[in-house]
């Protein structure tokens, strides 16, 4: 079994939706903005953003549903990485 890690810093993209699973397990959804500014081919200074599905399970998912409420969607989030499972 192989394991990736992924930090991601950025913004919130929506609020956090905390649900739980039928065996009472936390499930913490939300959306994370991510901001790449570069050069193009011409020179031109150009920004990318590209939106991050990001889930958390458990104690995890309870933590992020908490702390979520003080953080406003569009806010940067701090930066601390969290062990989440991914995706965009």
């Amino acid at each position: 079994m192989s394991v990736n890690k992924v930090i991601l810093l950025g913004n919130l993209g929506k609020d956090a939706e905390v649900k739980y699973s039928a065996s009472g397990t936390a499930v913490c959804r939300f959306s994370l903005a991510t901001n790449e500014i570069f050069k193009n081919k011409a020179g031109d200074v150009e920004k990318r953003t590209e939106w991050h599905s990001v889930v958390a399970f458990g104690r995890l998912g309870e933590v992020c549903g908490e702390y979520s409420a003080a953080w406003p969607a569009g806010s940067p989030l701090p930066g601390t990485p969290l062990p989440a499972t991914c995706g965009s």
